[in-house]
């Protein structure tokens, strides 16, 4: 990938093929979505971003998040509501081309209760109107005391009545047999959304919380491995989901889920 000629340096977490109001005219292309450090780190700062790019991994355009949550590098210290560094996860496009969702992986800073996080956002970039608004997720109620977080973000296909599916995964940070939470989870989206800066109860207020259900439970699958990352549906339904094993440290790992 190359930005005015230059190789680009970014953290890939996620892909989707780029059928947006803002894809090109001609060639395949795609929107990705790198993940950053934590606002105000010293030294090595890299921002979230979505990043779209051509189907020769030319750098069209990159979109950031909001300063209010991530101010960047010149910050002396990281404020409460801001991104940390376990930020974006994947980024999937609306059927009508005019959104770009991204899973931001964790809790903004200073959200999570001293008893564990139990909830993230995802945010969603309009392309027509160039904002930002997001959406309260909860993570299911899990009694462990690792640290969980989304994965990934795609599009599921319908509703009976026509609703968009969107899917993610959901997983705490464990392996082997203290991994207990690595689940595939399922949402449509409400009809309220809420700005950055609004805090969980504010956004729960207005309406933007978001109802996740449970898809399938994939931990007996993956054990005793970690880092489920990466989930897809093929146009006949069939769902696959990827392992990403740190670099050759464990086996790599593909697999078909039964359909629901």
């Amino acid at each position: 990938m190359t930005r005015n000629g230059v190789q680009a340096r970014y953290d890939l977490e996620g892909i989707a093929v780029d059928t947006s109001i803002e894809a090109p005219r001609t060639g395949a292309g795609f929107w990705l979505a790198s993940e950053g450090t934590a606002a105000c780190d010293a030294g090595d700062y890299t921002a979230n971003l979505l990043v779209q790019v051509d189907a020769a991994g030319n750098v069209i355009r990159e979109i950031g998040l909001p300063s209010s949550i991530e101010p960047g590098p010149g910050c002396t210290s990281r404020p409460a509501g801001s991104v940390t560094s376990n930020g974006f996860e994947g980024v999937a496009i609306t059927a009508d081309g005019r959104y770009l969702l991204a899973a931001i992986q964790r809790p903004f800073a200073g959200e999570a209760p001293a008893t564990g996080a139990t909830h993230t956002r995802i945010g969603r970039y309009d392309l027509l109107l160039e904002q930002w608004d997001f959406y309260v997720y909860p993570y299911a109620t899990v009694t462990s005391a690792a640290n969980i977080g989304l994965s990934e973000i795609t599009p599921f296909g319908r509703t009976a009545t026509g609703e968009e599916i969107f899917a993610v995964i959901e997983r705490d940070n464990r392996y082997g047999l203290r991994a207990l939470h690595k689940q595939v989870r399922t949402f449509t989206l409400p009809g309220s959304t809420c700005a950055a800066t609004d805090a969980i109860a504010t956004c729960t207020a207005k309406g933007a919380q978001l109802a996740p259900a449970l898809f399938t439970d994939v931990a007996s699958d993956f054990t005793p491995l970690e880092k489920v990352e990466a989930l897809a549906m093929t146009r006949t339904g069939d769902v696959w989901i990827a392992l990403d094993n740190d670099g050759g440290e464990v086996e790599p790992r593909l697999i078909r889920l039964p359909r629901r």
